[in-house]
């Protein structure tokens, strides 16, 4: 049988001090359209050349939102900037300055361009494989069609079919 004994002791106390916190709420959108765009991945920075990651956001959802995590407001500053655009557009590579506010979601919208393409042809001489015609014939004046192998959509997802 063991003996258990009890040391009196003084009372402990202690506080938490939570410190101030603060996220970001970013919301991605095609430029044109304007509909959301899911995809794009964000980075949050301390330093205006986006050198210092502080953190790096959740892929935007197809509402076109992505939010950060909580970070401590006594940054003052933050930098804002695309790491990975959506597929089918380009890179932004604005950086957003974000004024921090203690106990706030602060909100950032962005945009994007969609990836086009140009398609030029250069119409050549068949036996000379050259830009200039042989004799009185002309390379002038050809007319060419231009089809989409399957129908080519929109890459926001929302605004349909742009070439049949």
């Amino acid at each position: 049988i063991g003996v258990f004994e009890s040391e009196t002791a003084a009372p402990v106390s202690f506080s938490v001090q939570w410190l101030n916190m603060t996220r970001i709420e970013l919301t991605k959108k095609d430029i044109n359209t304007q509909n959301p765009l899911s995809g794009a991945v964000y980075g949050i920075y301390t330093d205006k050349k986006c050198e210092n990651l502080l953190m790096t956001m959740t892929a935007t959802e197809t509402d076109g939102k992505a939010v950060s995590d909580y970070f401590d407001a006594a940054l003052k500053t933050v930098y804002v900037k695309e790491v990975t655009a959506p597929t089918g557009y380009k890179l932004n590579t604005e950086v957003y300055k974000v004024e921090v506010a203690a106990g706030k979601t602060l909100t950032v919208t962005a945009t994007d361009e969609r990836v086009t393409g140009k398609v030029k042809i250069a119409k050549i001489d068949k036996e000379t494989l050259a830009f200039k015609a042989q004799g009185d014939s002309a390379l002038r004046g050809a007319v060419y069609g231009l089809y989409a192998k399957e129908d080519i959509v929109h890459p926001d997802g929302t605004t349909g079919v742009l070439y049949k």
